[in-house]
């Protein structure tokens, strides 16, 4: 397409001026109508046919044609973002408008004040992406409902910001707001962040934000501290300086986030009890102790306990302490690489370290990686351990067992003669059926041994020869095991219902690669688009004219309804009957319909 476009550029004009020629490439390429003869950019076919295909063409087309209302519209029902390009009268009308926003709801800064002060499209907006609620005018910026609607939709309290100061500085209408996101208190207005009982009902509520933006007579109030360092412990760092060396703070901080040590006073940094509870919570935290904590063995040992990572803040205090690297590497294998050379190569050490993540033998198989008993430790814990190994116990039997029996793909770093062996492939494919590709080319033919792999991993089936994927067998069990296998199949598997309802059955998405016929097979059809409606895209005509297989796939997903058929879409009980069960399908049916539905919609929840 690219290609195309750059060869039109650089035609010569006959060819851009061509209308036959120009007609028939729009329709491959849209975007080269910003190359074409400046008539044919005033011609409504040429430029209805780009925007058919792409939205975004309007762009070049003639200012006359960008103003047409069916040639916006179409635009905007294939690229709604389109819209930045239509000239101010169509920013006031409500349709294009409504089109646009219900897919792109930010898209609503470049309508018209009128619109940006309709209620019910503000409402639709704000429910899509609480932040639009910016974009609306000021009077329903400070309308209650369409901010509270705002507000449940909103992932994060910010959508408050957009709020007009009125409601932000009413302690009544904020206090329901922190009901629905406690976290809204940091945009309340800045009146309000002296009113305990406001900050109380967000951190008790479980807010961690806001303490920040309080008042320095609520930042020095115990009450008010508690309750937001036991939210967030970093939110100490807002501490008032009255309350700075209140243990009981520090002590609640470091007990809900151990980072929270970074901002406590220093005397606490020094203080057993709370570095001790910081450390317990986050192993991490050490690095904010202080230096005579830090040389505090029990302090220590509870910060590797927790997390063995911590090991190296610890600096040389401890490097020759055995106790403290076990215990570091009992708790994560990858602390090893903190711990000194001298206890490196110290077998307990290293053998506690592979025994709880296997794979830190790479760190030291210099050492130990002929090493037996080590190296059994680790291809048991990761059998892919296997390849640090010295070549002696990759050939070892005991050892190659070991490793594929916890994950057979790994046999690919073993003796080549495992990979003749059927006993040791037989093994190998059944935990690792990738292990498939390592066999000799023999074992690759043995029956039992293809049949083990595809048990193991259906969709191994692409790397067989084409004598078993032609086999229904092989091609059955290898779809029951993993549907996605369907893929690598012969084509006349397509059209066998029982291989393509093994497939649909746990990968909706193959409805795609079944025959014309079973596309139209109801059965195989629901089952697809109960798992994912959209799936209703890859059915016959004829099943996107089916009210019941319509319907369940518009429970599924609303998006579904794009795919149902024209009379299906102009159906007005069955319209009512899909919005009634979500009102999102209602984007893919005509605006005079959309209407209609959602006045009725209305006047049943008001009933």
């Amino acid at each position: 397409m690219n290609r195309f476009n750059t060869s039109f550029r650089h035609a010569g004009d006959a060819i851009k001026a061509n209308r036959e020629f120009v007609l028939r490439a729009v329709k491959v390429a849209p975007m080269i109508l910003q190359h074409v003869h400046e008539d044919l950019k005033n011609d409504r076919e040429v430029v209805q046919a780009a925007v058919s295909r792409n939205g975004f063409a309007i762009e070049f087309a003639d200012p006359q044609l960008q103003g047409d209302r069916e040639i916006a519209l179409i635009a905007v029902k294939n690229a709604g973002q389109a819209f930045v390009h239509l000239p101010e009268p169509l920013r006031d009308d409500r349709e294009i408008v409504w089109t646009v926003v219900e897919f792109y709801p930010l898209m609503l800064h470049l309508a018209s004040d009128r619109l940006k002060n309709d209620r019910q499209l503000v409402l639709m907006a704000v429910e899509l992406d609480s932040n639009t609620l910016l974009n609306a005018s000021e009077e329903l910026r400070s309308d209650e409902e369409v901010v509270l609607k705002a507000m449940q939709f909103s992932r994060d309290g910010w959508t408050l910001a957009h709020a007009s100061e009125a409601l932000r500085s009413n302690p009544e209408f904020v206090s329901r707001v922190l009901q629905l996101m406690p976290s809204a208190i940091e945009f309340a207005h800045t009146t309000l962040m002296n009113n305990k009982e406001l900050m109380l009902l967000a951190f008790n509520n479980g807010s961690e934000h806001g303490f920040n933006v309080a008042s320095d007579d609520l930042k020095n109030d115990e009450e008010v501290a508690l309750a937001a360092v036991k939210n967030s412990g970093i939110s100490i760092q807002y501490l008032g300086d009255t309350l700075k060396k209140n243990k009981a703070i520090a002590l609640a901080a470091v007990m809900q986030n151990g980072y929270a040590l970074e901002f406590v006073d220093d005397v606490f940094k020094n203080d057993e009890e709370v570095v001790l509870a910081a450390v317990q919570q986050n192993g991490e935290a050490l690095k904010f102790a202080s230096v005579q904590m830090k040389v505090n063995k029990r302090i220590a040992l509870a910060a590797v306990q927790k997390d063995g990572a911590a090991l190296r803040h610890l600096g040389n205090w401890f490097e020759h302490d055995k106790d403290l690297a076990l215990a570091a590497v009992r708790q994560n294998g990858y602390a090893l690489a903190h711990v000194s050379h001298e206890l490196q190569k110290d077998e307990q050490v290293a053998l506690a370290a592979v025994q709880k993540n296997g794979y830190v033998l790479h760190m030291v198989k210099a050492t130990h990686g002929s090493n037996k008993a080590i190296v059994l430790a680790a291809v048991k814990n990761c059998g892919n351990a296997l390849q640090f190994a010295s070549e002696d116990l990759k050939n070892d039997p005991e050892v190659v067992w070991a490793a594929i029996e916890n994950d057979g793909n790994v046999l690919n770093s073993a003796g080549n003669q495992y990979k003749e062996n059927k006993a040791f492939a037989l093994k190998a494919v059944s935990n690792g059926a990738m292990a498939y590709q390592s066999l000799s080319e023999a074992l690759q033919l043995d029956k039992e041994i293809a049949m083990a792999a595809i048990l193991h991993q259906g969709n191994v089936l692409r790397f067989f020869n084409q004598q078993f994927k032609a086999d229904r067998k092989f091609v059955v069990v290898a779809v029951q095991n993993d549907g996605l296998a369907v893929h690598h199949v012969a084509s006349r598997f397509l059209d066998d219902k029982e291989i393509m309802r093994s497939a649909i059955q746990q990968f909706a998405t193959t409805l795609f690669k079944a025959s014309e016929r079973l596309k139209n097979d109801r059965e195989l059809v629901m089952i697809a688009v109960q798992s994912s409606g959209r799936e209703l895209e890859h059915a016959s005509d004829s099943l996107k004219h089916d009210e019941g297989i319509v319907f369940a796939a518009v429970q599924n997903d609303s998006y579904a309804m794009k795919f149902a058929s024209d009379a299906l879409k102009t159906n007005r009980n069955f319209v009512l009957r899909a919005a009634q069960a979500d009102p999102k399908i209602l984007r893919y049916v005509d605006y005079p319909m959309k209407m209609e539905i959602l006045v009725q919609l209305q006047q049943q929840a008001n009933e």
